[in-house]
């Protein structure tokens, strides 16, 4: 019996590891996507940065606020400062907090507080068509998520 219960306490950890790693693997390739370049298809639309920055990654609550900054007349065409800081709070991600009967980890937000955000996923730039906030997620899911998972299920990085 106790060789049984540590076998299944081994596959708990096991499973709660790869959780972990797909949450916040899923919520930085999200956070990736968005604050790509407008013309990869799945790049928030650019004529100040504004609304590309804001894309807020948090774990916990959902981030209320602005992200301030200085619009530029021809921001970079990826913003590297976003990606860093949300790389920075999935990092923070801990599966294992509110995993006791009925818990189900961490909350994960990924928002975006800027006014005009809808608008623009509504198509109302011409630099991106509708549905770019789906087709990063899509993206994230299927074509970068899924491998990523399969690889740390196998033992990999």
């Amino acid at each position: 019996m106790k060789d049984e219960l540590q076998q299944v306490l081994k596959v708990q950890r096991a499973i709660s590891k790869v959780a972990g790693f797909a949450v916040t693997a899923l919520a930085e390739a999200i956070s990736y996507n968005l604050t790509d370049k407008p013309g990869s298809g799945v790049g928030t639309p650019v004529k100040t940065g504004l609304a590309r920055t804001n894309w807020v990654l948090t774990v916990g609550a959902p981030f209320g606020g602005l992200v301030s900054y200085v619009g530029q007349s021809n921001p970079p065409p990826v913003d590297t400062f976003a990606r860093a800081r949300n790389e920075q709070a999935a990092a923070s991600y801990d599966f294992s907090i509110g995993l006791g009967v009925g818990g189900s980890g961490q909350p994960v937000f990924l928002v975006n507080n800027v006014e005009y955000i809808v608008d623009l996923n509504k198509g109302s730039s011409r630099q991106a068509t509708a549905g770019f906030v789906q087709r990063a997620i899509e993206k994230a899911v299927f074509r970068q998520l899924a491998p990523r998972v399969r690889d740390k299920a196998r033992g990999g990085r």
